[in-house]
């Protein structure tokens, strides 16, 4: 990624996400270039930079009980879309403005996720298995395919 990119999402956390841990009390980290975290006693967010072509953000959602030590590992990671949508909501993306879409994921962030990080919502167990059964909804959607070795169905 540039450095205007790693600039551009420096700037979107600092400015949307540093404070809302603060109001929260809360401590936002930086574990490693391009991932931030900010810890509950249960839960944690993580702020990932992405690495497609956009310059785009990744907010996720994780228990701090038994998670991987690799930081790299999302397979214990809930995306912030999917925690809208398991709450019968939707994000919307802000595709012309970076910082504006990121300023929307803070406040999104704060509705959906900052609860977990509180204590206030205790439905993870729900949120999990929904997760899974749109995953399975997902993979089921994908026709048959002879996929190459290197490619699994659920990854599409």
């Amino acid at each position: 990624m540039s450095k205007a990119n790693t600039n551009l999402f420096r700037e979107a956390v600092t400015k949307f996400f540093a404070p809302l841990a603060e109001q929260t009390g809360l401590t936002l980290s930086e574990l490693a270039d391009g991932v931030y975290e900010i810890e509950g006693a249960k839960f944690a967010m993580r702020i990932r930079r992405g690495t497609g072509h956009r310059k785009d953000m990744l907010v996720t959602l994780l228990a701090t009980e038994g998670r991987p030590t690799d930081l790299f590992d999302l397979s214990h990671e809930i995306g912030l879309g999917m925690v809208a949508e398991f709450r019968g909501e939707r994000i919307e993306a802000d595709q012309k403005d970076d910082l504006k879409e990121a300023e929307n994921l803070a406040h999104a962030a704060q509705k959906f996720l900052v609860p977990y990080l509180l204590g206030h919502r205790s439905d993870h167990a729900e949120l999990t298995k929904f997760v899974e059964k749109r995953a399975n909804e997902v993979s089921s959607e994908v026709p048959a395919y002879r996929f190459p070795k290197n490619v699994r169905k659920e990854w599409l």
